[in-house]
């Protein structure tokens, strides 16, 4: 069938047949064809539907240009690795088709050797291994993300070691390698490398990381078989570029550790820290250790934080433009002097309960006017990896304090008692010019307050599936993580 469309339509179509699934995803797409030119195709289904016949249609008649492909848990013809000859990055999750469909996946990568940059593959095993090598034998391949990875044949493991002395970035979650695994990585190099992520590995491969001279970030996550110290150790003997480092979830160990070997690390740009003493110890170590060079802090489910702790943090980080995740007692909160940093753009934090006075909110509010650098504020409550408290945040409540953060683009509070009442949005939608959203929950669900049009008035509201707390800014705001390089691995 023939069809004569323009790119519009084109992607009116794709956006179309995404918006009842994935609203993200849709935005997205509409994003990359309306600014870059550069085309998404999506072609994704609940499992077990057919991708609509008109997508396919659209498709396969400009294939040739697509540029990024993600195929995901649904039927699609065979003959899909004849309409892409350009492709520069694809997603593909081989655990769930058959094989006929798994032959196919490794043509098209073969046939898209040339020019793929980037590779996201899931489900790989040794009945797999087609796709796998096929994967590797991209020369022009600098991207590489692994999910659930079964290594056990050596040829492929010898593949694999040399397609990473290309990369620039590796990530890898759930991966088995073969035992003597380590030989192959002696003696070799990856200058290239420059962001890795290791997520739930059985093997220590300390050395590993020792051949990276040129690493700049690192996120190291559920990695059981080391110990903190020693692992600290050899990243602060090896990898004196490193300025981003998320050792979320690490594991249990001394605080202390964290905070001697701290005084040691290079120069930090990034440093997260998700869960009780990991998170504290990071705390502890940017007030004692001054670090000027830091832009981002993430600390999630950290304990108990004092408002002074959050200004020593501000004034010890000149260059803070993020700090995430940051507790503290409402009632600390409302006391003592405004939070002052020059430069910070982005502040989650979460109020620990309980507090019921009206002028807390007041306060609070005066704490943060004065970051008028502010693009995004979410104010939160919560008793720890317990459900949302009510954060009811209004006119008259302390909300008109923020009307100083004219630089603004999106703000949320927490569980809300009732809606907010329209002339609120409007007052909103007038205080902060560059407001893009409001995100606000209430009866247990997200909601989300978009700009839907310009003037006062024009928010509109739409639902939007719950988004856990944890990986909450990752996956809602993606245009700020792209300023921060292990945030957008």
């Amino acid at each position: 069938m023939e069809l004569a469309l323009s790119l519009p339509e084109i992607r009116e179509c794709i956006c179309r047949f995404l918006s009842h699934r994935d609203r993200k995803s849709c935005a997205l797409v509409s994003r990359a064809w309306s600014e870059t030119m550069t085309p998404w195709i999506w072609l994704s289904a609940k499992l077990g539907q057919r991708v609509p016949p008109r997508v396919l249609a659209v498709t396969r008649k400009y294939g040739a240009i697509v540029r990024t492909l993600h195929l995901v848990e649904h039927k699609y013809p065979l003959d899909i690795n004849e309409w892409f000859k350009n492709l520069q990055a694809l997603h593909s999750m081989c655990g769930i088709y058959q094989a006929n469909v798994i032959e196919c996946i490794a043509d098209l990568i073969h046939r898209n050797q040339s020019s793929l940059l980037r590779i996201h593959a899931d489900y790989l095993d040794d009945e797999n291994s087609l796709v796998f090598m096929a994967t590797l034998n991209c020369p022009s391949l600098r991207h590489l993300q692994c999910t659930h990875v079964t290594i056990q044949e050596r040829a492929v493991m010898e593949s694999f070691v040399k397609t990473c002395t290309r990369l620039t970035t590796l990530k890898l979650d759930r991966v088995r390698f073969l035992e003597e695994t380590h030989l192959m990585f002696q003696g070799q190099t990856f200058p290239s490398l420059e962001q890795i992520h290791l997520e739930n590995i059985n093997d220590p491969y300390l050395h590993f990381l020792g051949e990276c001279p040129n690493l700049k970030a690192l996120t190291i996550f559920q990695f059981e078989y080391i110990s903190a110290k020693d692992f600290l150790e050899e990243v602060i003997t090896h990898c004196r570029k490193l300025c981003v480092l998320d050792v979320g979830g690490y594991g249990f160990y001394r605080p202390d550790e964290f905070e001697e070997l701290a005084l040691a690390l290079p120069p930090m740009k990034y440093l997260q820290g998700v869960v009780g003493s990991w998170s504290q110890a990071i705390a502890n170590s940017i007030t004692s250790r001054h670090f000027g060079s830091l832009q981002a802090i993430e600390i999630i489910y950290g304990q108990e934080n004092s408002s002074k702790f959050i200004q020593s943090i501000l004034s010890s980080c000149p260059n803070l433009r993020f700090l995430i995740g940051v507790t503290i007692n409402a009632e600390d909160a409302a006391s003592g002097s405004p939070w002052v940093c020059y430069r910070l753009e982005y502040l989650q934090v979460q109020f620990v309960l309980p507090y019921t006075e009206h002028n807390l909110h007041t306060a609070i509010c005066d704490r943060i006017s004065t970051l008028k650098e502010l693009r995004f504020l979410n104010l939160y409550s919560d008793s720890f990896f317990g459900q949302f408290q009510a954060f009811p945040l209004r006119l008259g409540e302390g909300l008109e304090r923020l009307a100083s953060l004219k630089k603004l683009e999106h703000f949320g509070v927490g569980l809300l008692q009732e809606e907010w009442e329209t002339e609120e949005i409007e007052w909103m939608d007038q205080a902060w010019p560059n407001l893009e959203s409001i995100r606000a929950r209430y009866h247990e669900q997200d909601e989300i307050y978009t700009r839907m049009g310009s003037g006062v008035g024009s928010l509109g509201r739409s639902l939007m599936p719950r988004i856990s707390k944890q990986g909450y800014l990752r996956r809602t705001y993606s245009k700020f993580s792209e300023t921060i390089p292990v945030l957008n691995m």
